[in-house]
């Protein structure tokens, strides 16, 4: 009798022969799979002997980097690539032919196939290498996928991965001028305060604060933070720099207080200089006038100054106070003339 056995796997097909010991069919889940016996004549019994279906695991998130959600700075990863190594967990009992198939793109449904140099997918794979991570420019999510596939006689033999995603971001970094993370800072209940929280960034950076003393406030251009504390304490606070790419935190503790006493307490007499040798040494500068200088216990400032003979009433407040104890005051009379005071701890 003449006839043919055919097999058919998902809308794809394959005649047997009776030369055929082992065939490897690729199935997923909801595909059909069927026998058919055709001849020209009479009835035909086909034999299917030693039928064995394996499962074929997909990889899994065991030790996966860089792990799923995390956001890394780009000038961190240029200065150290091996951050973003893709790593992943092959499925355990996989037949030993199996491969992996390595896709990422900019979203989780246009994900393009990546093929190493080497034309093998491995854990361990460098994002910055195999193109999938550009260091010229901070450049959002990057989703990428590890399927797990075995070569099939007929049919598709795929365990597909999940979806997972890192960010290459810039984000805002805080200048040297800003407090070190978890520094102390002080500030004064009758001085204003001066401290600056500024971060560099490629892109227009927002700030905020939570835990500012009373009478405080952040400047949300510029992360200059302002104001006269009303009451003595200490305050946690956490300043936040927010651009297009996310967030970055800065904590530190101010802690606020009574003006000390040499700020607050004490009488000064002293010399005024010629500015044109200001910068000069102390034998050579000039003598213009004379000063007489006050600073109350309420931060409020009085002097009296005399310049070629004529006295002048000077008034006015302290109106910052540094957190390294130098305080700054503009002084002035009514008849517009104008000091500037700088005063610190000897």
């Amino acid at each position: 009798c003449v006839g043919t056995f055919l097999l058919e796997v998902a809308g794809q097909s394959m005649v047997l022969t009776a030369s055929e010991t082992n065939n490897t069919v690729g199935v997923c889940a909801g595909d059909e799979v069927s026998w058919v016996v055709t001849g020209l004549t009479g009835d035909y019994v086909a034999y299917l002997k030693n039928l064995v279906w394996e499962p074929l695991e997909p990889v899994s998130a065991d030790g996966l980097a860089p792990a799923a959600e995390s956001k890394l700075q780009i000038d961190d990863v240029r200065v150290d690539t091996n951050l973003v190594d893709l790593v992943w967990q092959v499925g355990a009992g996989n037949p030993a032919d199996a491969v992996q198939r390595l896709f990422a793109g900019s979203a989780a449904d246009a994900l393009i196939e990546v093929v190493p140099a080497s034309g093998v997918v491995t854990s361990g794979l460098n994002a910055v290498s195999e193109g999938i991570v550009d260091l010229a420019q901070a450049q959002g999510w990057v989703y990428w996928r590890v399927d797990t596939q075995v070569a099939a006689d007929l049919g598709a033999g795929v365990a597909q991965g999940a979806v997972w995603r890192f960010a290459v971001v810039d984000l805002p970094v805080f200048t040297d001028g800003a407090p070190t993370e978890g520094a102390a800072l002080d500030a004064f209940l009758q001085a204003g305060a001066a401290i600056t929280a500024a971060a560099d960034s490629s892109t227009p950076v927002v700030y905020s604060a939570v835990g500012l003393p009373p009478g405080l406030v952040i400047d949300p251009a510029t992360g200059a933070i302002s104001g006269v504390a009303k009451r003595e304490g200490i305050y946690q606070v956490t300043v936040t720099a927010t651009n297009s790419e996310g967030s970055t935190d800065l904590a530190f503790t101010i802690s606020t207080q009574a003006l000390p006493a040499y700020a607050s307490n004490s009488t000064l007499e002293g010399a005024l200089f010629s500015a044109e040798v200001a910068q000069k040494s102390v034998v050579a500068r000039a003598v213009t006038g004379s000063l007489s200088f006050k600073a109350g216990r309420t931060g409020k400032i009085t002097a009296k100054m005399v310049v070629a003979g004529k006295k002048h009433s000077l008034r006015g407040g302290w109106a910052t106070g540094d957190t390294d104890g130098v305080f700054s005051a503009k002084l002035a009379s009514r008849s517009g003339e104008e000091l500037d005071v700088t005063l610190a701890q000897d």
